[in-house]
């Protein structure tokens, strides 16, 4: 296994790397599975540890995937450490560096899901959910196909399981589960879920608080489908819908509802639908081109969101460093809202910076403490927040 890492490591161009991995020993797909699947998280947050032992990854294979799946449910408790670190330790140092590659979730030999699914279909599951541009009446397209906008916690259903966006464990919805298993429907679905009558903070509360949530509906807008247009997997989805008894009324739901689509030909049609939309109680509207292609963790213009957005002026309080790649710079900045519900709140606004911009304050932040920036958000939650905040723009008329 170490060598066709290394061997991937020594090239650079894509079809180079995909031969090699066309070419490599069977296991070796395990060995990507356990690296790259999205929904297996390790909870190591430090490896100090080095090798020094004498056994190989490829030798241990069987033992260390019962340490990989045992870290994988738990939670980085002293005892799932000591576990990894008596796996580390007994490797080879080399070998014990690819072990914590796959702990850390990255090879660092130049591939991705996008690329490993190509010479192995399917070995990777889709994690990234496709995400939707803001409309602009550019990007208007007549016959886009046009849905309501819920106001959920987005979710993909992934190997009998349903995860968060960020391929979080979705706990309390096993009677959305179950259902889906006895239709026969073990994975690949792309929706939200909602507890009727509850607003999203709630709901979003709930559910990754991990509570039992037995009112709680899955409605489905698509596939994670990366081969087929959008039109012939929505076509499949309905006739699965009528099979099934599942609702395709957001208004009615039942546990699985598949959210309807309907073609927009005007721009006059999308203002009224829109107007209809929100006095409804929904989000908004999103119109889908018919023929794009799923686009895992892309924000494409094949999907177009109408919803209104509030915007207030407050002032800098704070800064937080990024995670990922952002660590070393800003992760975003600190602004007290002052709630009349709630007092003053502290609000983290993490989105809407230039790479630029956010060296520049990070290092430079007693320059930019105190300053007045311009929020935008969606509304503000109960605990006197704001949700979906976005730094705008700089007010230095407000300093």
């Amino acid at each position: 296994m170490l060598n066709t890492v290394k061997q991937l490591r020594q090239v650079s161009r894509a079809l180079d790397k995909m031969n090699i991995l066309y070419h490599a020993p069977y296991e070796f797909k395990g060995l990507l599975c356990y690296t790259y699947n999205p929904f297996l998280k390790y909870h190591i947050n430090k490896l100090p540890w080095t090798g020094k032992g004498e056994a190989t990854v490829a030798g241990s294979w069987e033992a260390l995937t019962a340490i990989l799946l045992d870290l994988s449910e738990g939670t980085n408790s002293k005892s799932q450490q000591a576990k990894a670190q008596v796996a580390i330790e007994s490797l080879r140092p080399e070998e014990a560096e690819l072990f914590k590659c796959i702990l850390t979730k990255d090879l660092k030999a130049g591939i991705s899901a996008v690329t490993i699914n190509k010479v192995f279909p399917g070995l990777i599951p889709v994690s990234d959910a496709m995400k939707a541009k803001l409309f602009e009446v550019k990007r208007f397209q007549p016959g886009m196909l046009g849905s309501v906008k819920l106001d959920g916690l987005r979710c993909l259903y992934v190997d009998e399981q349903l995860y968060t966006r960020n391929g979080k464990k979705i706990l309390g919805v096993e009677h959305i589960i179950k259902e889906l298993l006895a239709k026969g429907i073990h994975s690949d679905l792309d929706g939200e879920i909602l507890i009727p009558s509850t607003r999203f903070d709630k709901t979003s509360g709930s559910l990754r608080s991990f509570n039992n949530s037995p009112d709680a509906k899955f409605f489905v807008f698509g596939a994670l489908d990366v081969e087929r247009p959008f039109t012939e997997v929505y076509r499949e989805l309905e006739e699965q819908a009528k099979a099934n008894y599942w609702s395709m009324s957001v208004s009615k739901p039942t546990t699985i509802t598949l959210v309807k689509h309907v073609p927009f030909y005007t721009l006059d049609k999308v203002k009224k639908q829109y107007a209809t939309a929100l006095n409804a109680g929904f989000e908004g509207l999103v119109l889908k081109t018919p023929d794009h292609f799923y686009q895992p963790g892309k924000r494409s213009s094949d999907w177009l969101k109408l919803k209104p957005t509030l915007s207030k002026d407050l002032r800098i309080v704070g800064f937080f460093q990024g995670e990922g790649r952002l660590k070393g710079t800003l992760g975003g900045v600190i602004i007290w809202h002052n709630s009349k519900e709630c007092g003053c709140v502290d609000v983290r606004v993490g989105s809407g910076f230039t790479d630029a911009l956010r060296d520049e304050i990070w290092n430079n932040q007693s320059e930019f403490l105190g300053k007045t920036i311009e929020v935008k958000y969606q509304e503000e939650t109960e605990d006197g927040s704001l949700r979906h905040p976005r730094f705008k723009s700089f007010r230095p008329d407000k300093d």
